[in-house]
């Protein structure tokens, strides 16, 4: 009974929350905060940029199924590893379509960073789409598929 009681009950927000105003001209709405910087370099580059502080001295990513893990540098190495082989072996070419198909693994990010690093755009395909999302998949004219074995 205790329990359904607790349950029951509203919970209240406890943590404060600090309320900004907006303005407002012509279609424009505008916060009295201040502008996001945001960066000029590309999402690999970014991330790199922070992998290279812990290199070898932390995991970044481990499949909780197989025990696969990947350091940091291990995920740098091995994207742009895919980079190369992407432009100069598949000879694929800035703005082509890659589509990736790959359950939950820890090889996910490896794949998306080599792809973005190579200039190529990532499209991801989940096997569980229902139809009228795999209607868009079938729109996208892809060149290469990244999928398990």
């Amino acid at each position: 009974m205790l329990m359904f009681r607790l349950l029951s009950r509203r919970l209240r927000c406890t943590f404060p929350v600090a309320y900004r105003s907006v303005s407002s001209g012509y279609g424009i709405i505008k916060s009295d905060l201040p502008d996001v910087q945001i960066s000029n370099e590309s999402v690999p580059d970014l991330v790199f940029n922070h992998f290279s502080k812990w290199d070898d001295a932390l995991i970044a990513v481990e499949c909780a199924v197989t025990g696969r893990k990947y350091t940091y540098k291990q995920i740098m190495d091995y994207s742009l590893a895919l980079n190369k082989s992407l432009r100069k072996k598949l000879k694929l070419q800035s703005g082509d379509i890659v589509a990736v198909l790959l359950p939950n693994v820890p090889e996910m990010p490896i794949a998306t960073l080599g792809i973005f690093k190579a200039g190529l755009v990532v499209t991801t395909i989940n096997p569980l789409y229902t139809p009228g999302e795999s209607i868009l998949n079938e729109q996208i004219k892809g060149k290469l598929l990244f999928k398990k074995n």
